[in-house]
């Protein structure tokens, strides 16, 4: 249902566009906006921009004599979807710290959107409605793909192209105008072309906000709720689920063929998970029959799977698979009505539920099915934290087994996990550097992953930073991180690190970044050798102050 006031003539036609530009100008003011030039003139832009579409606005209609007229339309699907998105937000956010920081951001993005919205639709006619509207759009969009702040002015622009897909893309359904591309959809499916195309997906948030959504515990049992929500309303439950049990399927299968997963971390990631609620549920933009809505949802599921193998063989960020093949999918809404509806497919009665005639009971067996396979996925591990794909250590055995991208997605989850914090996955992503083991060879990328385990707390990262100190030459002795790593090593050594004790100790016997004391580095050398380790033994029976280590007893990289 929808809520429309009547029309009513604007009393100046440059009255509420002239506010938001305003209100977003008014941005420019605030501490985060300052702090950074480059956001600063974005911000400027996007106001000059709106500037110019209101005068160009204002001489046409001075010229023709039009009467700009608004509606307010309170359509209530826009208005749930804003809220249940808004809330995920808010819990996304007490989990990531640069969500927190987009908050502004995000705000700056609904302004720019209501102001463009309603000069471009001006622009083309006499009325436009003012509702809730702008909000998915922005929301559903900043949940997959946001530039950074030095490329904000390119926020904008997707926005931009967003609202011009939604306005000047459209087709006759149901004997009404209707716009064929779900706009946020359309947005980011052209841009993550462009980026994949030129190379530059790191002007974005894109790969880090494919990650961290799952930062949040328990957010696939979130997004799950709040699309119940939706569901329950509006009656999409059918798309999400086909969507996912088509890559249940094409997992199973694929687990069964070649005894590995799929996907790295889960068997639906998380922004997949959360694609499959959001990017293909829009009532204007998919099938009205419930065959074509099932059709529809299973080819996106399968779209995403198709993509995630394409991306992966040339060498493209995985995160695009969900994003890129919406726009195809919304093309086909036609030709899968008419399948939907034809007499022929009816004739085969393939589903009860599919050819049921009350919408709503349809509505609730659906959401029940869903609450089934989803409860499925949680109690089986398919999603969530417990899935064996989330352990670094399955891929590393299922890579030494050869197994098919096992190698692959071994340094894909480490590296996953190590910019989430993970110390121990830094620590091995610097060994494989270090050692040019499916990686390139580059000890200096190598020791900038050790000294991120060593800040994150990890001993035998502050171990590798010293070894590389003071045995490779890969770094200096003056260096701030081995200088770190020494301060961390007494520690380690109490915790009964033999590695720890005896690096420590060989540093006092030379004066490696620490005093030189021949006593405390005999008792360091004893303690560690006492522990097992055969290069303090070495280093004993050698006498202590040699300069030169002895051939052979160069310690293993822990």
């Amino acid at each position: 249902m929808t809520d429309i006031t009547e029309a009513r003539r604007l009393p100046p036609a440059w009255w509420l566009p002239a506010s938001f530009t305003l209100l977003l100008l008014a941005f420019s003011l605030l501490p985060q906006f300052r702090a950074s030039p480059e956001l600063t003139w974005s911000l400027w832009g996007a106001c000059a921009v709106l500037a110019l579409l209101q005068g160009r606005l204002l001489a046409a209609t001075s010229q023709d004599g039009r009467e700009l007229k608004l509606q307010v339309s309170l359509i209530p699907s826009h208005y749930v979807q804003a809220f249940v998105q808004t809330c995920i937000y808010v819990y996304w956010g007490l989990y990531w710290e640069q969500m927190r920081h987009q908050a502004a951001l995000i705000l700056a993005q609904i302004i720019f959107a209501y102001a463009f919205d309603m000069l471009v639709g001006w622009s083309r006619r006499k009325t436009w409605h003012l509702g809730f509207g702008q909000f998915p759009i922005i929301l559903s969009t900043n949940f997959f793909l946001c530039f950074k702040e030095e490329w904000f002015y390119l926020q904008f622009t997707m926005i931009a192209v967003g609202i011009l897909g939604k306005e000047y893309f459209r087709w006759n359904r149901d004997g009404r105008k209707r716009h064929i591309f779900n706009p946020s959809g359309f947005a980011l499916s052209v841009f993550s072309l462009g980026l994949i195309l030129s190379g530059t997906t790191d002007l974005t948030w894109g790969a880090e906000i494919a990650t961290t959504l799952a930062n949040a515990p328990h957010m696939y049992v979130a997004i799950f709720m709040a699309g119940l929500v939706v569901q329950f309303f509006f009656s999409v439950t059918i798309v999400t689920l086909f969507a996912a049990a088509a890559l249940v399927a094409a997992n199973l299968i694929y687990s069964s063929v070649t005894g590995v997963h799929f996907f790295v971390d889960a068997s639906i990631p998380i922004a997949v998970f959360l694609g499959l609620h959001l990017l293909v549920t829009d009532p204007s933009t998919s099938p009205r029959s419930r065959l074509g809505s099932a059709v529809f949802g299973a080819l996106y599921g399968l779209s995403v799977f198709g993509l995630f193998e394409f991306l992966r063989q040339v060498d493209v960020p995985l995160f695009y698979d969900k994003l890129l093949f919406v726009p195809v999918l919304n093309l086909c809404v036609p030709l899968l009505d008419r399948l939907g509806k034809s007499r022929r497919v009816e004739s085969f009665r393939l589903s009860v539920l599919l050819q049921a005639t009350r919408p709503r009971r349809v509505n609730y067996a659906f959401m029940t099915v869903w609450i089934g396979l989803f409860g499925w996925m949680l109690a089986s591990n398919f999603v969530g934290r417990a899935h064996e794909g989330d352990d670094f250590r399955y891929w590393q055995t299922a890579c030494d087994e050869g197994k098919r991208f096992a190698c692959e997605n071994l340094v894909t989850k480490l590296e996953l996990t190590c910019d989430n914090g993970g110390a121990e996955e830094c620590n091995m992503l610097g060994v494989l550097f270090n050692r040019g083991e499916l990686v390139p060879l580059d000890p200096l990328e190598g020791v900038s992953y050790f000294d991120q385990a060593c800040r994150g707390g990890f001993h035998k990262g502050c171990q590798n930073v010293v070894i590389q100190a003071v045995f490779d030459g890969n770094v200096t002795m003056t260096s701030a991180g081995v200088a770190d790593a020494l301060q961390r090593l007494p520690a380690a050594c109490e915790d009964g690190e033999s590695m720890s004790c005896f690096l420590l100790g060989y540093a006092h016997v030379h004066g490696h970044g620490v005093p030189k004391d021949i006593p405390l580095a005999q008792d360091l050398l004893s303690t560690a050798c006492n522990m097992g380790e055969a290069a303090a033994c070495a280093e004993l029976e050698k006498g202590l102050g040699t300069i030169f280590f002895p051939p052979g007893s160069v310690p293993n990289r822990p």
